[in-house]
């Protein structure tokens, strides 16, 4: 169901606010991270907790944060690093 585009008549906001989230914060990236250790850290582990991530935001909004795992790499990287600064300061 896509919440985002045609949410039902009584759509409960929490679940379209954590849509949106998934969308546009690092609530995307905690997430990718629960999943991971739900699953386990093994060969090919990132790449499923990746697809399964994606397969959720999509059935939530119709949409996909990313349409490659490469670049999702490059932005988890970027995240990651933001959180190294913080803890550093």
């Amino acid at each position: 169901m896509d919440v985002l585009k045609n949410p039902p008549p009584k759509a409960n906001l929490l679940v379209i606010k954590y849509a949106v989230s998934l969308l546009l914060s690092d609530a995307y990236f905690e997430r990718y991270y629960e999943i991971l250790s739900e699953i386990g850290s093994g060969p090919g582990q990132p790449g499923e907790a990746f697809n399964q991530l994606e397969d959720e935001l999509f059935l939530l909004t119709g949409e996909h944060r990313y349409a490659e795992y490469a670049y999702f790499r490059q932005c988890r990287s970027r995240y990651v690093g933001r959180l190294s600064k913080k803890r550093r300061t």
